[in-house]
């Protein structure tokens, strides 16, 4: 792992879910992640979603 990052709804969340905490279940919704270059040894990247449980 070269390099890790944590985001938060504010981060993420945008629209008509502005402000929300949390994402409805069973409907799309779009999401919008700025992710930075962590330089040339990074050479793909992983993403994943986890609710509270």
């Amino acid at each position: 792992m070269v390099a890790s990052r944590q985001f938060t709804p504010a981060q993420y969340l945008s629209g008509e879910l502005a402000g929300q905490h949390d994402m409805p279940s069973q409907a799309p919704i779009h999401i919008a992640l700025e992710i930075v270059d962590p330089g040339p040894e990074a050479v793909s990247y992983a993403i994943q979603i986890v609710g509270n449980q």
